[in-house]
């Protein structure tokens, strides 16, 4: 059972919000973090609050910030702080995640009159690195019971479960699927912390949950605009794999009016 009447759900990737929209309709306080400020101050009037605003819901609080363990600043009590996380990360398909940093190796000082307003640099942060880090900082902020729950694309042919990410205080309780194309599904994962956070062991915990990272790197490529050697397709590379596409459609479909008839 959840602490209050009212639940406390954070989305760390929060985006124009749109999870958190059925959150606040059905009753929870809600916190929303990203690191792209454009996407929260919106443009043109329209920001992530306009949707709460159209449904006339409450307003969650929005902060600037990633899920990194440099740049997440939430600290939570022992007991925890959030009742749920929820959230969809960016895999790249779309748009690929963000994280504070610096690929420079020498980091020049911002000067002091321009520390008020300044924006820290960004690096890419890569699934294989973002999902541990989701999963520790989530079972570090939930309540005992609290829940995470996110959505993970896939290469369906090479899913197995154990490229989930693995933490000594949380479990597995679903894991659903869902097709999105012949060759990339969404899987939709709930995990529960069953544990107290010990803060003594964070590197351990950290370090297990990042012996999942290589097999997420290794066993879950997903295929996009990019081969697997990194090199960009061409026109033709793309049309090719476009028309295999359609002939295998057509395939399928040809199969089922013969099973059918």
């Amino acid at each position: 059972k959840f602490r209050f009447f009212r639940e406390i759900i954070l989305d760390p990737f929060v985006g124009t919000g749109s999870l958190l929209i059925p959150c606040t309709y059905f009753g929870s306080y809600c916190y929303g973090a990203d690191i792209d400020a454009r996407i929260l101050e919106g443009k043109n009037s329209k920001n992530a609050f306009s949707n709460f605003d159209q449904y006339g819901l409450q307003k969650p609080d929005l902060w600037r910030m990633d899920f990194s363990p440099r740049g997440c600043c939430i600290r939570a009590p022992p007991e925890g702080l959030f009742d749920a996380i929820v959230c969809d990360p960016p895999y790249g398909i779309r748009a690929g995640a963000r994280k504070s940093g610096s690929r420079r190796k020498l980091i020049k000082p911002v000067p002091e009159k321009y520390k008020e307003n300044h924006i820290p640099q960004t690096q890419v942060y890569e699934s294989y690195d973002l999902m541990p880090d989701l999963v520790d900082n989530a079972a570090r902020l939930l309540v005992q019971g609290g829940r995470l729950v996110y959505l993970l694309p896939v290469a369906t042919e090479t899913y197995t479960d154990d490229v989930l990410p693995k933490h000594p205080c949380m479990k597995v309780v679903a894991n659903s699927e869902d097709f999105l194309t012949m060759k990339i599904s969404r899987r939709l994962v709930t995990m529960e912390k069953i544990l107290s956070y010990d803060i003594n062991k964070q590197d351990m915990y950290r370090q297990e949950t990042r012996k999942h990272a290589n097999l997420l790197k290794d066993n879950n490529e997903l295929p996009g605009k990019y081969g697997t050697e990194g090199t960009k397709l061409t026109k033709a590379d793309r049309r090719a794999m476009k028309k295999e596409t359609r002939e295998q459609r057509r395939k399928r479909k040809v199969e089922k009016l013969t099973t059918d008839s």
